[in-house]
C-alpha cells in the first residue's frame, strides 16, 4: 500500500501533479493543509479530476466528504478527542500516530496508521528516525491494523520499511521536494504485490492465470505459486495432481523473503492438511491477511476437487483466515447451513469474515447479492445485475480481485463491492464461457464508452413494439446511445423493457442508459442512469453503481453545471433549447445563447465535462448548436416522427462530425 500527503501549502500545481499521480496507479491521497480555510481544500479538490475523487482521503473540514465523495478522513492527533463525522463502511478511516502503544488508546478503529518519523524526516527538519526500529518487527507482524511508514521514506529505504514488518508506505517529502520530479519519483516506487496459491488452469479462465489478470488488471503485482495442476479444457474437468509440499514451501521462502506482501489469496488446495501447511508458513513470513476461495469442485468437473469431509477443522483454520468466500453450496458443505444466523455465530467465534456468494441463488432472477458476515458487526449486501452468459472462474476472479484492492487500501466492504461488479463486467464480456481478455473485456469500460456521447437517442414510448422499432432504427443509423425514458412507469416496467434494450445495445456494441432509476440500471446491467435536477443526488447514484458506470445528470443553470461537476457526473446534458413537447415539465428555454453561456462556464472548470444539448433541436440546427461549445447533441420528437428513423440518425452524425469543433474530448 502506498500513500502521497499533500505538502501544507499544496496549490493547483500540487492538485495538477495529484491527478497525474492517479493516473500513474496512486490509489491514495492524504489532503492536509493544516492552517489553511475550507475554501483552500474547495479549491485543490476541484482542480482535481472528480474520477479521482474517492480517492482522496480528507484530513480537516470533513463536511467535504459528502460533497466531493471523498474515500475517508484522516484524523490527526489533536482531533481525536473530537466527536468523529458518521463514516459509511466504505470509506477509510485514518490517523498517525508515534508508537505502536498509540493504537490502543484510540477512540475508533483505523483502517490503517501512519507511523512516524521512521527514519530522519525530510520535510520536517529536526524530525529524526525513530531508535527502536529493530524492535518493531514482532510487534508489527502482531497487529492487525494495516501500519504504514511515515518520515524520510524514499525509494532506497522502502525495501527496509517492508523488512522491519511495515504493510506499506506514506511519503511526503520524497515526492514533492524537487518541482518537477514528482512523477519519476513516485514511478520509482515498487509495485503494489499479493500472493496466489492457488490451481493451474491450462485454459487460462480460472486459477493463477485468472489472479494475475486480475491484479494486473488493478496495477498490482501477484506472485503465483501453483498448488496443483489441473487436466481440462474450459467445458471439461478430467482430473488434478497436487504439486509437492516441498515445491510451496521452498518457493514461499524464496518468494516471501525480504518482500513485501502482505495479503495471500488460496484458491484450490489437494487437501485441508495442505492448506493448514499453507496458512502457517505464510504467516511466519508476515502475510497478515489471507483470503481463501474454498473450492469444493472446478466450474467443468463432474466430481468433487476437495471434500469437506474434515469440517471439525475449519473453525481452527478460519482463526488464522481474513475472511472465506463460498458459494451456496460451498457454504454448505463446508459449514453445514447457509443460515445468516448461524454463520453469524462462526464468524464471531472465530474472528474470519464470510462472504457468501449469491450466484447460485435462484430465487433472484434479476440481481445476484453477495452476504459479507462480519465479527460482531451487521452483514453488508452487495448488488450488481444478473446479467452475461456462466463464465469459468468467477470465483477466481472475485477472491483475487478483492485481496488487490485490500492491497491497494481499500477497506473490506469496498472491497468486496468492487471486486463483485469486476465480476460482473467479466460476466457481460462475451457469451464464450472463458472471460474475455485485453480489448474485448474493455468493451464496456466507461471511459470508452462516453466517446458515444455525440449523438444521444431518448425515448418517448412505453410501448414496448414501438420501442424496440424506435431503437433498433436508431441503431441501425449509427447512433450508439439509447437513453430509457418512461416517466411514468415502475421499475419493473423499466427492467422488462431495459433488458430487452440491453440485448439489442448489446449487438451494436452500444450504450443503454436508463431514465432516474437506479434501481433499474442495477437489475438490467445498463451501462448508467441519467439524472434530473429533482431526481437522486448524482453522489448516492454512485455510491450504489460505482465508478464503473455513466452518471449523467440535467442542468439549466451554471448552479446545476457546478453542482454536478462537484458530484462526479460523467456528462451533463444542457436544455431545453427551444420549446419541446417531450417534456411534461419543461424548464426554463436557454435557446442558443443561454447553452453558449453554459457551455462557456464548462470551460472554465478544471476539468470540463462532456456537454449535450437537448431540446427540440433539429438537423438544420446542428451547426449552430456545435458552434455554442457543446460537445454533443441529444435527440427524440424529431426522429420519432421521421419516416426514415435511421436516416434522419445517420445525417445527425454526418451534421455533428462536420461541425465539430473538438469540444470536451473524453
Amino acid at each position: 500500500m502506498q500513500v502521497v500527503i499533500t505538502p501544507p501549502e499544496a496549490s493547483r500545481y500540487e492538485a495538477e501533479i495529484a491527478d497525474k499521480l492517479f493516473e500513474e496507479g496512486l490509489h491514495t491521497l492524504i489532503l492536509r493543509l493544516p492552517v489553511k480555510g475550507v475554501d483552500k481544500y474547495v479549491s485543490f479538490l476541484e482542480e482535481v479530476s472528480s474520477c479521482h475523487h474517492h480517492k482522496i482521503i480528507i484530513s480537516d473540514h470533513y463536511g467535504l466528504l459528502e460533497d466531493f465523495d471523498l474515500g475517508g478522513i484522516y484524523v490527526p492527533s489533536s482531533k481525536r478527542h473530537l466527536p468523529l463525522p458518521i463514516i459509511a463502511s466504505q470509506r477509510i478511516i485514518s490517523t498517525g500516530i508515534h508508537s505502536l502503544d498509540e493504537l490502543s488508546d484510540l477512540p475508533f478503529t483505523p483502517d490503517f496508521a501512519l507511523l512516524s518519523p521512521v527514519f530522519d524526516s525530510i520535510s520536517k527538519s529536526g524530525y529524526l528516525a525513530n531508535a527502536q526500529l529493530s524492535q518493531l518487527k514482532e510487534r508489527l507482524a502482531a497487529i492487525p491494523t494495516p501500519i504504514l511508514a511515515m518520515g524520510g521514506v524514499t525509494s532506497a529505504n522502502i525495501a527496509r520499511c517492508y523488512e522491519i514488518g511495515f504493510d506499506g508506505i506514506a511519503v511526503l517529502g520524497d515526492i514533492w521536494e524537487k518541482k518537477g520530479l514528482e512523477i519519476s519519483r513516485f514511478r520509482a516506487y515498487p509495485d503494489t504485490e499479493i500472493l496466489s496459491l492457488a490451481g493451474h488452469d491450462p485454459c487460462g479462465g480460472a486459477g493463477i492465470t485468472a489472479d494475475i489478470r486480475v491484479a494486473e488488471s488493478l496495477g498490482v503485482r501477484c506472485v503465483t505459486i501453483p498448488t496443483t495442476l489441473t487436466v481440462q479444457r474450459k467445458d471439461l474437468f478430467t482430473s488434478s495432481v497436487a504439486t509437492e509440499e516441498n515445491y510451496i514451501a521452498d518457493n514461499l521462502s524464496l518468494n516471501l523473503a525480504g518482500n513485501h506482501i502482505r495479503i495471500a489469496k488460496i484458491g484450490m488446495v489437494p487437501s485441508l492438511r495442505t492448506l493448514s501447511l499453507m496458512i502457517k508458513e505464510v504467516k511466519e513470513r508476515g502475510v497478515k491477511r489471507i483470503i481463501w476461495d474454498p473450492i469444493i469442485s472446478a466450474t467443468a468437473a463432474e466430481r468433487t476437487v476437495l471434500a469437506p469431509d474434515r469440517c471439525d477443522e475449519i473453525t481452527d483454520l478460519m482463526r488464522s483466515i481474513y475472511l472465506i468466500t463460498p458459494n451456496l453450496p460451498e457454504c454448505k458443505a463446508w459449514f453445514g447451513t447457509v443460515s445468516e444466523d448461524e454463520l453469524q455465530n462462526i464468524v464471531d467465534d472465530t474472528g474470519c469474515h464470510i462472504l457468501l456468494k449469491g450466484g447460485h441463488h435462484v430465487e433472484s432472477s434479476d440481481k445476484v447479492y453477495d452476504l459479507l458476515i462480519r465479527p460482531y458487526q451487521s452483514p453488508m449486501t452487495f448488488t450488481v445485475a444478473r446479467h452475461g452468459a456462466p463464465k469459468h472462474g468467477t470465483g477466481c476472479t472475485l477472491s483475487s480481485a478483492i485481496a488487490s484492492y485490500l492491497a491497494l487500501g481499500h477497506d473490506l466492504p469496498r472491497a468486496c463491492q468492487e471486486a463483485q461488479r469486476m465480476v460482473s463486467r467479466m460476466m457481460s464480456s462475451h457469451s464464450d464461457l472463458l472471460p474475455a481478455v485485453g480489448l474485448k473485456l474493455a468493451r464496456r469500460d466507461k471511459k470508452r464508452l462516453l466517446r458515444y456521447h455525440k449523438l444521444q437517442y431518448i425515448t418517448n414510448t412505453d410501448d414496448p413494439r414501438l420501442l424496440m422499432k424506435r431503437c433498433s432504427a436508431v441503431l441501425e443509423g449509427g447512433g450508439r446511445w439509447i437513453q430509457l425514458r418512461l416517466k411514468d412507469s415502475t421499475t419493473e416496467q423499466r427492467t422488462i423493457l431495459g433488458r430487452r434494450l440491453r440485448e439489442l445495445c448489446d449487438q451494436y456494441d452500444a450504450v443503454l442508459i436508463i431514465d432516474d432509476d437506479v434501481e433499474a440500471v442495477l437489475r438490467t446491467g445498463a451501462d448508467g442512469v441519467h439524472l434530473g435536477r429533482e431526481d437522486m443526488s448524482p453522489l448516492d447514484a454512485r455510491r450504489l453503481l460505482g465508478h464503473g458506470k455513466i452518471i449523467g445528470s440535467t442542468c439549466n443553470t451554471s448552479e446545476d453545471l457546478l453542482r454536478a461537476y462537484h458530484c462526479g457526473s460523467d456528462y451533463v446534458g444542457v436544455g431545453p433549447f427551444r420549446m419541446t413537447t417531450t417534456k411534461k415539465r419543461l424548464a426554463p428555454i436557454l435557446g442558443g445563447e443561454g447553452v453558449k453561456s453554459l457551455a462557456i462556464f464548462n470551460y472554465t472548470l478544471r476539468h470540463p465535462m462532456p456537454m449535450v444539448a437537448i431540446g427540440g433541436i433539429t438537423l438544420e440546427d446542428v451547426e449552430t448548436i456545435m458552434d455554442t461549445g457543446v460537445s454533443g447533441i441529444a435527440v427524440s420528437g424529431v426522429v420519432d416522427i421521421s419516416q426514415d428513423m435511421s436516416g434522419i440518425c445517420a445525417g445527425f452524425i454526418t451534421q455533428i462530425k462536420k461541425s465539430d469543433r473538438g469540444h470536451a474530448v473524453v
